[in-house]
């Protein structure tokens, strides 16, 4: 593992400073790029009115789903290949590869990917719903390379913060002109423009690349613990107990990786005593832990993961069918599959609700294998940079990658086509392709650290 990380970084000392100044500082904040792909993942991703749809449990019927999956979304699509043309020319005018660090391995891992996904076209039980999801998919791939040279690893930090912001809070005031914001009500989910378990993700991401801008800066910190603090109220309103958890937990994980050897078994013989200690007390705290994560749901529903289990069990009779290859690139989901699932399931089952469960039904044991492979290298690039001295820019990178890995235990959320998913990849892609070392060591040598709301 040790190879993942560049020979020529590896050998560079930690007071390494660049004899100029980055480019990314003489051509300023990229907030043109950030304004576009805002208002296009908008489009892509949200609904004004999605909150209506509350009474309905946030899910759409079988029969509107089905047509959504076969017939598609025009208006998506379309902006999805503005995306990719938007990507092409911005890669030509950006990309600088004479000062990128690179990571070839995990380079060509991501290529295999892609090449795989592709060759599943072949294999695909739809070959027409899997052409138009490659597709998608291309276009993604394209925006997040071309974003990863557009910005630097400081100006990714400050556009994750960004997005996320004004997201949660076009959520916030649709809800209120609709006059569904009803937080002191007992069965009340925020969701905003989103289904609660998307808002979730947002207001996670919001925390995250707040939270590294808060730790960096002196100048904003009082705005940015401001932000932190709605961010994290709004998160506990969605009631997503998956975000809830994993937001503190990603980032300790890699703030932990990368500490030394007495520090994780300190951490271990600490959280081995807490272990116990609920052991002991199980009558006390085990109904207070489980009353705080079922965020006032059905004890059934805590027994059965809100019906993930029975849906597993279900889904894997039918990865037994096609255990290597899967059914093509996320074209599982039809109504030659749906309306079987849905006969014996009493939800409408629209995902397979496991990052891992669906790609094993849509790229097989080798796709999921090629996605874990490229997610623990990314993280194990990250955490040697940052054992290395790199700023705590790289640290939103890797505590992205490990809150994907974890989220991806009980959500698909984060291989479908949104915001959420273009981070992680535009996060993989600077860590892979167009990283500068004047970004990693130098991160203050940049603009001056905005606050998140866009202020100069």
């Amino acid at each position: 593992m040790s190879n993942l990380v560049s020979p020529a970084l590896s050998r560079r000392p930690l007071e390494y400073a660049p004899a100029t100044l980055s480019r990314a500082r003489l051509r300023g904040r990229p907030w043109f790029s950030m304004v576009f792909l805002f208002i296009a993942f908008f489009l892509i991703q949200h609904d004004f009115y999605f909150s209506l749809l509350s009474h309905e449990g946030f899910s759409p019927s079988l029969g509107e789903f089905t047509e959504k999956v076969e017939d598609g979304n025009l208006l998506r699509r379309l902006v999805l290949i503005v995306v990719g043309c938007w990507g092409i020319v911005v890669t030509a005018l950006y990309r600088e590869r004479s000062d990128a660090i690179g990571n070839p391995w995990l380079g060509w891992l991501i290529r295999v990917f892609l090449v795989w996904s592709a060759l599943s076209f072949a294999w695909s039980v739809d070959p027409g719903l899997t052409g138009r999801r490659i597709i998608v998919l291309s276009m993604l791939c394209i925006g997040a390379y071309a974003i990863s040279w557009r910005f630097s690893l400081r100006d990714f930090v400050v556009w994750v913060a960004v997005s996320s912001f004004g997201y949660l809070h076009v959520g916030i005031l649709a809800e209120l002109i609709l006059g569904t914001f009803h937080p002191f009500s007992g069965e009340y989910r925020f969701s905003g423009t989103l289904h609660p378990n998307s808002q979730a993700i947002n207001c996670a991401l919001l925390l995250l690349a707040t939270g590294t801008q808060a730790l960096e800066s002196d100048r904003w910190r009082t705005v940015y613990l401001a932000v932190l603090l709605e961010a994290t109220v709004f998160l506990l309103l969605t009631k997503s107990r998956t975000c809830l958890v994993l937001t503190p937990l990603a980032p300790f994980l890699f703030w932990l990786l990368t500490e030394r050897l007495p520090t994780k078994v300190a951490f271990s013989l600490l959280a081995a005593f807490i272990g116990t200690t609920a052991m002991l007390g199980r009558e006390v705290i085990v109904p207070l832990v489980t009353s705080t994560l079922s965020s006032g749901r059905a004890d059934s529903e805590m027994i059965t993961l809100t019906g993930r289990i029975p849906l597993w069990s279900q889904l894997f009779r039918y990865i037994e069918q096609r255990p290597l290859l899967g059914y093509g690139y996320d074209s599982f989901w039809t109504s030659r599959y749906a309306d079987t699932i849905l006969a014996t399931q009493d939800w409408v089952v629209t995902q397979a609700h496991s990052t891992y469960v669906e790609l094993l039904l849509s790229l097989g044991l080798v796709g999921l294998l090629l996605y874990v492979a490229i997610s623990f290298g990314v993280v194990w690039v990250a955490v040697r940079y940052r054992r290395r001295g790199a700023s705590l820019d790289i640290c939103l990178v890797g505590s992205l990658v490990i809150f994907a890995l974890l989220n991806g235990l009980m959500e698909s959320v984060m291989i479908m086509s949104n915001m959420a998913t273009l981070v992680v990849m535009v996060g993989v892609s600077k860590l892979v392709f167009s990283l500068r070392a004047s970004e990693l060591y130098n991160s203050s040598l940049q603009t001056d650290h905005p606050s998140p709301t866009g202020a100069p």
